[in-house]
């Protein structure tokens, strides 16, 4: 099961690449918004982690692009800021996306991702498209 993360921090890239690799996941790491878009016509995955805050194309505007390109997979935003902006609430009202905080846990970070794939996420979300 492929996973697709987006952040441009690499030292935690490769922290939560490590983290998924000793479980079932099979973690894809890119670096910026606009490379995950290119994975994202090559591979089909079962969930987005990407960091809300990049250059350029940041993690709302990557949520956007998957559901007007009808990917209904779940996305998990990342984030530092424990303040909800205007973004952050746009981000929310899609129904498979969630937020996590950095500094990230193993734990958290894996019982995040658990709940994520196992929810009937294409049902839930083909409903508000």
């Amino acid at each position: 099961m492929f996973i697709l993360i987006a952040e441009d921090d690499d030292c935690l890239a490769e922290l939560m690449s490590i983290w998924l690799s000793e479980t079932s996941y099979n973690p894809i790491f890119v670096s910026t918004g606009a490379e995950a878009i290119a994975k994202l016509k090559q591979i089909e995955f079962k969930l987005i982690i990407t960091d809300f805050q990049m250059p350029e194309v940041d993690g709302l505007d990557l949520l956007k692009w998957c559901r007007k390109n009808k990917l209904h997979m779940p996305v998990i935003l990342t984030t530092a800021s424990r303040h909800r902006f205007t973004r952050e609430q746009i981000a929310l009202q899609d129904c498979c996306a969630q937020f996590i905080y950095k500094p990230l846990t193993r734990t958290l970070f894996l019982q995040a991702v658990d709940r994520a794939v196992t929810r009937e996420h294409d049902r839930d979300c083909l409903q508000f498209s």
